[in-house]
């Protein structure tokens, strides 16, 4: 029996923004789905990274340990549901386009979606790029959490791999395989539009959206490295950390040019600003 600590691409894995073995011990009551999908994300980071072999290691999430014992959780080539794969974590770090606002695609997918900014529809766009079948979709279905919650328009980008059909959800940063899922939670499509039946105007605007796009990337990082200590503190900022760190390998000339413009802006002498005191409204008291 091996500690699931003890394996370094672990390190490197994150469940809906947090650390996946953090979120574990931070969450110790998780529910069913989160309980499948981490099983799930857990094994297939350990097999994709050839740290265990498929067939005779299995995972005991009780334990936080990999066994010997065939009775604990079998990796699946295609489980219901999982976290975003490495391959494809991989291919988001060294990519950046018009439609993740000109950052690498890894900070702009890794960013919680509770922030005011978000925008379900950019980031299927972004995620877009990395599949060449792919649809997007809006459904509606049964919340797996919300007990008698039908869930109305819901976003979806559907994907296509190995003869498979899936939905990424960016919200929750996981993909489900469709057919369970309709299953399960009762899904139907009230929309859809597959990139191969885009008519020109489409096409054009996709091509627009999706163009490499690399020059806005100093100064964001300019403008948010010194307010990072502050996220520090908050778990589900762990992976948006993470991914900027790493984009200092595929993009080693914003972080310069970053430096350089925060360097300019400390030799600034900041503006006067003058107030002019008045009596407070009656509505401001």
């Amino acid at each position: 029996m091996k500690k699931l600590e003890e394996y370094e691409v672990l390190k490197t894995v994150f469940y809906r923004g947090v650390s996946i073995l953090e979120y574990i011990r931070l969450y110790p009551n998780l529910d069913d789905l989160d309980v499948e999908a981490i099983k799930a994300t857990i094994m297939n980071a350990l097999v994709d990274s050839n740290s265990i072999h498929p067939e005779r290691e299995f995972l005991s999430l009780d334990s936080c340990a990999i066994t010997n014992n065939p009775a604990d959780y079998h990796y699946g080539k295609f489980p219901f549901v999982m976290g975003y794969p490495l391959w494809l974590k991989d291919k988001m770090r060294n990519r950046i386009i018009r439609q993740s606002g000109s950052i690498p695609i890894s900070v702009h997918a890794s960013r919680p979606s509770g922030r005011v900014s978000y925008c379900i529809y950019d980031a299927n766009t972004t995620l877009s790029v990395f599949f060449e079948d792919f649809a997007f979709i809006e459904a509606d279905y049964s919340s797996p959490t919300r007990q008698g919650v039908r869930v109305e328009k819901r976003p979806f980008l559907e994907v296509f791999m190995n003869d498979r059909t899936y939905l990424v959800d960016v919200l929750t940063k996981r993909f489900f395989e469709e057919e369970e899922f309709a299953k399960r939670y009762g899904l139907t499509v009230s929309y859809r539009i597959r990139k191969k039946d885009f008519n020109r105007e489409q096409k054009e605007i996709y091509a627009e959206q999706t163009e490499e796009s690399k020059e806005g990337y100093g100064s964001f990082l300019a403008l948010s490295l010194p307010m990072l200590s502050v996220f520090s503190q908050i778990p589900k900022f762990q992976e948006y950390l993470y991914e900027l760190e790493e984009s200092k390998k595929y993009f080693e000339g914003a972080w310069e040019d970053a430096f350089e413009i925060m360097k300019a802006c400390s030799k600034e002498e900041p503006p006067k600003i003058y107030f002019q005191k008045k009596s407070p409204k009656k509505e401001e008291l």
